[in-house]
């Protein structure tokens, strides 16, 4: 007579009276790490590479919808306005209508008001940028990469550096500026970005 017995961990019945799923293959499914992704992935499209993205292409945009508009190319260049605004139109209302038939005047009038904030735009994309290699790239730096090999050890080169006399405090430091850099910008283009809305609704 052969007796079969279960395992208690591969036991479907008793996994489900602990309101446990059963185990397959032996591995049991990650959520934490994926829980993580999900919640940073769009955080990070909405409060950083929207509002760089936007910053960037915003002048270029707005300097070309001018010629755009008098040669009677408006409800194009109106469109790239709106794409990159994400403004959207509700059917029936006078949004809408605008959209469909921009005036050359109204998209004109949107490139000429556009242009000072759309500098001040790119000068901050320009700045993060430039934070990146300032202070994330430290190291990197013609004038700090003689040190990578020594980074715990005091160099002269960074006495009069921020966080010096060592490559790491003087990396610190400066990705620390960088990181206040990049918080200040991206707070001013999210700002930039709800004008560009505004303006876009109305003219475009």
């Amino acid at each position: 007579m052969t007796v079969v017995t279960q395992s208690p961990t591969t036991d479907p019945a008793r996994q489900a009276g602990t309101g446990r799923r059963p185990v397959r293959g032996g591995r049991r499914p990650v959520r934490g790490g994926r829980r993580l992704v999900r919640g940073l992935t769009p955080g990070a499209h909405r409060w950083v590479v929207r509002p760089l993205v936007r910053g960037a292409l915003w002048l270029p945009l707005a300097t070309v919808a001018a010629p755009a508009a008098l040669v009677g190319a408006a409800r194009a260049a109106a469109g790239w306005q709106r794409a990159l605004a994400g403004v959207g139109a509700g059917a029936g209302t006078a949004e809408a209508e605008r959209a469909r038939r921009p005036k050359a005047r109204r998209v004109f009038g949107y490139a000429l008001l556009s242009l000072l904030p759309a500098l001040v735009a790119l000068l901050l994309v320009a700045l993060c940028a430039y934070s990146v290699y300032f202070g994330f790239l430290y190291p990197l730096r013609p004038d700090a990469i003689a040190a990578i090999g020594h980074p715990f050890s005091a160099d002269p080169m960074f006495h009069a550096s921020w966080g010096g006399p060592t490559l790491v405090g003087a990396w610190a430091a400066h990705a620390a500026v960088g990181a206040a850099f990049w918080a200040g910008s991206l707070l001013f283009l999210h700002a930039l970005c709800a004008l560009q809305a505004r303006l876009t609704r109305r003219f475009c």
